[in-house]
């Protein structure tokens, strides 16, 4: 026998309707039965009977009835608290996003933060950009609450939770005026000739690129490292070579006009856009409701 059984059969048997106690309860009707049931087989007897009028309670119904309803009382009045509670303490998120994420969700979190602000009397998001494998070691360390990052050469240690929430994939960046600009395919025999730019090897980016290369015995004219993916799109811009990136994170370039984004014709460049978090049940109640809500 549950507080939360208790409360179902209060409000089913003053509702006399198992939908009506669903509604109010904000549950649906299958999962009302299943706690009536359950409290019918931990009474031993049977607490109501369905009518056509609706439910109607057996004597042993009418007698638990008083005692059920002062407990969902007290339930209600204890969420009542815990909620307001809740409300009133300073809350906040750290995120973590891989730098070739930072475009295509910081947007996304921050509308859902303005959201949270509602809720809370005191409520800030800090979102940290990093690489990947730093990020994953800090949400590991608690010191960031969650962190998007792209498919990372191995799975994220244990205890922590990697869920799949999207795909990008590699593509090449040219200025607009190249040769090759109005092409949307090409391989890479046919940059043979150019300087290939790249983000550093902390970037898993850099890493799919270069297994690739090796894969097929390919050596391009000239490669440069650069420090991020930022700077990729600038040296790119300034008429330097052919950068190596990914699609979501240079949209606002390639609708601009600045850029020109070419898939590769090979398989094996869509990397997945990982959630990555410690288990929701072991964060404190507000941070936990916080974090759901940021990250649905």
């Amino acid at each position: 026998m549950t507080a939360e059984q208790l409360q179902a059969f209060c409000l089913t048997a003053k509702l006399k309707s198992l939908s009506k106690a669903a509604e109010a309860l904000g549950s649906s009707q299958p999962a009302i039965s299943r706690q009536l049931a359950a409290l019918q087989n931990s009474m031993g007897e049977k607490l109501f009977e369905r009518t056509p009028s609706g439910i109607e309670l057996t004597a042993a119904g009418e007698a638990l009835q008083p005692h059920a309803c002062a407990v969902a009382q007290t339930l209600s009045q204890a969420k009542q608290f815990v909620g307001n509670y809740q409300k009133l303490q300073p809350l906040n998120l750290k995120i973590g996003l891989s730098h070739s994420l930072v475009t295509s969700h910081t947007l996304t979190l921050l509308e859902r933060a303005e959201k949270l602000k509602q809720r809370y009397k005191t409520f800030s998001l800090d979102l940290i950009e990093g690489y990947g494998s730093h990020l994953v070691e800090q949400v590991l360390q608690r010191q960031l609450d969650a962190a998007l990052v792209l498919e990372p050469a191995e799975l994220p240690p244990l205890p922590l939770i990697s869920q799949r929430i999207g795909e990008d994939s590699i593509c090449l960046l040219l200025p607009t005026n190249h040769s090759l600009a109005q092409e949307t395919m090409i391989s890479l025999r046919e940059i043979a000739a150019e300087t290939l730019i790249v983000p550093t090897s902390l970037s898993v980016v850099h890493y799919r690129f270069m297994r690739y290369l090796e894969r097929i015995q390919f050596k391009p004219k000239k490669l440069i490292e650069v420090s991020s993916p930022l700077a990729v799109k600038t040296v790119v811009m300034q008429g330097l070579g052919v950068g190596v990136s990914v699609r979501n994170y240079v949209d606002f370039e390639v609708e601009s006009g600045l850029l020109k984004r070419l898939d590769l014709e090979a398989s094996g460049f869509t990397l997945g856009i990982l959630q990555i978090r410690h288990e929701f049940d072991t964060l404190e109640p507000a941070k936990q409701t916080a974090l759901q809500t940021l990250l649905s």
